[in-house]
């Protein structure tokens, strides 16, 4: 089959990738960002600010790695690796507003919550914030604003649920993430 024509384009079906694969690439995607994970780490442990200045950093990072390596390129390095990629529903190559979409709920919830995090971080000084464990940090961020903390954490683990129940549910192993998007994730075709 030709790279460039849709996946679905020839007489047999498209080979959709279930749960081990895509966990797989996800686990190639974390190793990717180790050092942008490590970074992250050493910085919140040091910088009450930080809080505040990575929601562009992260934003950024969102933009890149869902939407222009999928858009572009139809995965994530995981999935390349892996030998798989996000097209749409008919077969057809995925265009930057479908990574986008797949990628915007998640992102949405981050938003919210690191939201309500750097405007908790405002309010500490660095030598308090400097004097905290990290569990002391972690339940003075939690209880800052404890009602909309925890209601956007129900939304999130909720989303996820649902996400897993549905890709459980369809034979083309989409997830709701994939039917916001218009998108299904199969095998990518070889070229030979």
């Amino acid at each position: 089959m030709d790279a460039t024509a849709p996946a679905g384009s020839s007489d047999t079906p498209p080979a959709y990738v279930g749960l081990w694969p895509r966990l797989g690439a996800n686990l190639v995607d974390i190793l990717v960002l180790v050092p942008v994970i490590l970074f992250d780490i050493w910085a919140r442990a040091h910088y009450r600010m930080f809080r505040v200045w990575v929601i562009p950093w992260r934003l950024l990072v969102f933009a890149f790695y869902r939407v222009f390596l999928i858009g572009r390129f139809g995965g994530t390095p995981g999935k390349m690796i892996l030998g798989i990629e996000i097209r749409k529903v008919d077969g057809s190559p995925v265009r930057y507003g479908q990574a986008f979409l797949r990628g915007f709920p998640d992102t949405l919830f981050y938003l919210m919550l690191a939201s309500v995090s750097a405007f908790a971080a405002l309010h500490l000084s660095d030598a308090e914030y400097l004097s905290m464990s990290f569990r002391a940090r972690t339940a003075y961020f939690r209880s800052f604003s404890p009602g909309v903390y925890q209601f956007l954490e129900f939304v999130g683990y909720a989303w996820i649920l649902a996400d897993i129940i549905v890709f459980f549910c369809n034979d083309e192993r989409r997830a709701l993430h994939d039917f916001v998007a218009g998108t299904v994730v199969v095998k990518a075709p070889v070229n030979l």
